[in-house]
C-alpha cells in the first residue's frame, strides 16, 4: 500500500496574552490506503485540534501551528494557499463536525447548502446539483422533499445524518470524524456508525472520539492521546 497521508511533527499552539497552551506537540502518524484511524482520549487531550489542523481550520488567533508537516498525495498542506486549500476541503478530504450546526447555516435551506458543496468542485447545473443533493438526503435516511426546510426542523441525529451526506457528496479520499456521536441517542448512534461504515470503504478514516464504542465499531487503529502528545 501506498502513504497518503503523512503528519510530521505537527506542533499546534493557542497563544493568547495570558497564556500558551501547547494543545499538539510533535505528533506524527502515517495512513495508507484504506486504513481507519481512532484518535482517543479525554476532552483537551488534541483530537480535535490535531484533525483541524490537518485541513488548516485551527482558528488564528489564537492558534498557531508552530512546526510540522501535513503531506497529502508528496503536497505539504501546511504550504498550500487558502485558494488552494479550498479545493481540497470538502473534495478531496472532508471533515464531520461535533456539532452539526457549526457545519449548516441556519438561514438557508439544507438543500441549497447541500447543493452548494456541490457545485463548489462540480460543474454541473442548478437543477442537477439539487437532484443530486436530494438523492444524497434520501441516502442518509432523509427525505429529499424536505429539502426545502431548514436545519433548525430537523433533530439531532438527522443535521448529523445531513453533514455526513455533505461531507461525503464529492466522494473524498479521506473523511474526518470529530466525535461524530456526542449528543445522540443510542439509536442515532447505532444507525450513524452503519452509515460511516457503508461510506468509508476503500478511503481512509480519521475518527476523533472519546467514545470507546465508536471505535471499536470504526477503527481498525488506535491511537491515545493526552497533553498534545501520542
Amino acid at each position: 500500500m501506498s502513504k497518503i497521508l503523512e503528519i510530521k511533527d505537527l506542533t499546534i499552539h493557542y497563544v493568547t496574552d495570558d497564556e500558551v497552551v501547547k494543545a499538539v506537540n510533535d505528533i506524527s502518524i502515517t495512513l495508507e490506503e484504506g486504513e481507519s484511524l481512532g484518535l482517543v482520549g479525554e476532552t483537551g487531550a488534541g483530537k480535535t485540534t490535531t484533525a483541524m489542523g490537518i485541513l488548516g481550520l485551527v482558528p488564528n488567533p489564537p492558534g498557531k501551528i508552530i512546526g510540522g508537516e501535513v503531506i497529502y498525495k508528496g503536497k505539504n498542506l501546511l504550504k498550500l494557499s487558502e485558494a488552494e486549500m479550498r479545493k481540497i476541503r470538502g473534495h478531496e478530504i472532508s471533515m464531520i463536525f461535533q456539532d452539526p450546526m457549526t457545519a449548516l447555516n441556519p438561514v438557508l435551506t439544507v438543500g441549497d447548502q447541500i447543493m452548494e458543496v456541490i457545485r463548489l468542485h462540480q460543474k454541473v447545473s442548478k437543477a442537477e446539483a439539487m437532484k443530486r443533493a436530494m438523492e444524497m438526503m434520501e441516502m442518509v435516511g432523509i427525505e429529499g422533499g424536505r429539502c426545502n426546510e431548514y436545519p433548525h426542523q430537523f433533530s439531532g441525529g438527522m443535521k448529523q445524518r445531513l453533514g455526513i451526506a455533505q461531507a461525503m457528496l464529492n466522494d473524498p479520499h479521506i473523511l474526518i470524524l470529530d466525535e461524530p456521536t456526542a449528543g445522540l441517542d443510542p439509536k442515532e448512534r447505532v444507525r450513524f456508525r452503519n452509515l460511516i461504515s457503508a461510506f468509508a470503504k476503500n478511503r481512509i478514516v480519521i475518527l476523533s472520539t472519546h467514545i470507546v464504542s465508536d471505535v471499536e465499531f470504526i477503527a481498525e487503529e488506535i491511537i491515545m492521546m493526552k497533553s498534545g502528545q501520542i
